[in-house]
């Protein structure tokens, strides 16, 4: 872009003297780098970093309408622009290969970026795995966690629908491995991370 300049004479000298206005940045977000968030890693609970987290359930729990779940968080995101706003999408059992399993399991969560901070490290999201509210059957059940910069994923993706990024910008993913057991002989689990929600009483 040509700077804008402006010229003034002096009179007495009938000599002209330019200066020059240099124009601010006008680089538009789309051309700029993202650069990916990352999950800092050893901030996760090592209970949930395992092979398979476990997670039991069974005739005394539904006999007092409880509910099992277990926390899955991500304490902490990386993003080296604290202004920016991440999204977070989560997907149980993904198949690229199955539209069904493709839609997030929750609505998409968003890590809000801030002008008042230059902390690049932020607080991560949590999905409740929720057995009666995800509708989980026993067996083992990947869960995966995809965090992009707000606006960054492309939905017009056919491949890996739902979870794709557009061009220029990059996600991260994080994966639980939750291992569902029917056991008619204990109720749930409770402690953190797993917690043990029955009706009109809590935990």
């Amino acid at each position: 872009m040509a700077a804008f300049c402006v010229r003034a004479l002096m009179p007495a000298l009938l000599l002209s003297a330019t200066s020059c206005l240099v124009p601010q940045s006008v680089e538009s977000e789309s051309s700029k780098p993202h650069v990916p968030p990352r999950v800092v890693i050893e901030a996760v609970d090592p209970q949930l970093a395992g092979a398979f987290i476990p997670l039991q359930h069974g005739s005394i729990d539904a006999a007092a309408s409880c509910s099992c779940r277990v926390q899955l968080s991500v304490p902490q995101i990386e993003e080296d622009d604290p202004t920016a706003s991440l999204e977070v999408r989560w997907f149980v059992d993904y198949d690229a290969a199955d539209p069904f399993t493709q839609r997030p399991a929750v609505p998409s969560q968003i890590l809000s970026g801030s002008f008042n901070s230059t902390d690049v490290v932020r607080p991560g999201p949590t999905l409740e795995f929720d057995l009666g509210a995800l509708g989980v059957a026993d067996g083992i059940h990947v869960v995966d966690m995809v965090v992009a910069e707000q606006g960054g994923f492309d939905d017009t993706a056919t491949t890996f629908a739902h979870r794709a990024v557009a061009a220029g910008y990059s996600s991260a993913t994080f994966r639980f491995v939750v291992s569902v057991e029917t056991n008619n002989d204990s109720a749930c689990r409770s402690g953190a991370p797993w917690e043990r929600v029955c009706a009109g009483s809590g935990p």
